[in-house]
């Protein structure tokens, strides 16, 4: 067993889907094929991570880590229509040297609010590590939820529509959005 930090403590799936602050933000279901790698409880956070084998070399991954809304995390939500703030695929790797300066912080950590997520504004944030000899596509960002928690969402050969269909599927991120998203 890993030694964790003081104040840090294991959880099985169902004690994170229990929790009273974060248990909005994991999947009620386990994703078919998906077994929950680990879990852990912090002071004001819940950290979760799913794997899944897909053959001998390769692997889906989805690593989920809900905390409470930091002051100001309202004021630097990405405006979904300023695309070229957070758009992966109008950029070239390394991103440090063709993403200009004033988009960068939105860049390398987009906070999108809930209710602008969609399987498109996702797409954009899916980018394909094989154009670099990797094997893998790959998605890194933020989802500020209603209810003053923020999600970071790390994904490995994951698509954007089952990312989407996965963020829907968690009460922290639906709540307050009326049946048409």
């Amino acid at each position: 067993m890993d030694v964790l930090p003081s104040g840090i403590r294991d959880l099985t799936y169902a004690e994170a889907l229990a929790d009273p602050d974060f248990g909005g933000c994991v999947p009620r279901e386990l994703v078919e094929g998906f077994a929950v790698r680990e879990a852990h409880r912090g002071a004001d956070s819940l950290f979760i991570s799913f794997e899944q084998a897909v053959g001998n070399a390769d692997y889906r991954e989805l690593v989920l880590s809900a905390s409470r809304a930091e002051p100001g995390d309202g004021e630097r939500t990405v405006d979904v229509d300023a695309v070229e703030s957070y758009d992966v695929h109008l950029y070239e790797i390394p991103w440090a040297d063709s993403v200009p300066e004033k988009y960068m912080e939105t860049f390398d950590h987009p906070l999108f609010r809930a209710e602008d997520l969609s399987p498109q504004v996702l797409a954009r944030r899916v980018y394909d590590h094989r154009e670099l000899g990797d094997e893998h596509v790959a998605a890194d960002f933020s989802v500020l939820c209603k209810g003053g928690v923020t999600i970071r969402v790390m994904a490995r050969n994951i698509d954007a529509l089952a990312l989407f269909d996965l963020l829907q599927s968690l009460p922290a991120v639906t709540a307050g959005q009326d049946a048409a998203g």
